[in-house]
């Protein structure tokens, strides 16, 4: 079965990504830290191998279209590389995957507190 959409990701130029960023970090700091993987939900994509620039991939910014929809091309553009194109699609499966439920509130202690007085309480 073939799957009917393709799943992109913003992609978008290391200075124009950079420029855009509304970080107090320092530029130095931030590249650092995309390049070191600190920030999940970037990926860094180093300049060669088909690619003129700096890339800077937001997985926070991911779009479906369908195929139909797609322009057909006649050449191959860009073709990530073994075991690069894996370790991007990892970092977007982490990071995709597990943004979500914001489990904060039932980290705190008075939320314990009463479950656990609910489960003292409570017939079974």
């Amino acid at each position: 079965m073939k799957i009917p959409y393709l799943v992109f990701c913003a992609v978008q130029k290391m200075p124009v990504w950079m420029a855009a960023s509304q970080s107090d970090k320092s530029k130095k700091n931030q590249l650092k830290n995309i390049i070191h993987e600190k920030e999940d939900f970037l990926a860094f994509m180093p300049k060669g191998r088909g690619l003129d620039s700096h890339l800077i991939v937001d997985f926070n910014m991911v779009y479906s279209v369908a195929l139909e929809k797609t322009p057909s091309s006649t050449t191959k553009k860009v073709e990530l590389s073994h075991p690069f194109s894996e370790k991007i699609m990892q970092r977007f499966s982490r990071w995709y995957y597990t943004v979500g439920f914001d489990d904060e509130a039932i980290k705190d202690n008075q939320f314990i507190d009463a479950l656990a007085n609910e489960l003292n309480t409570s017939s079974l």
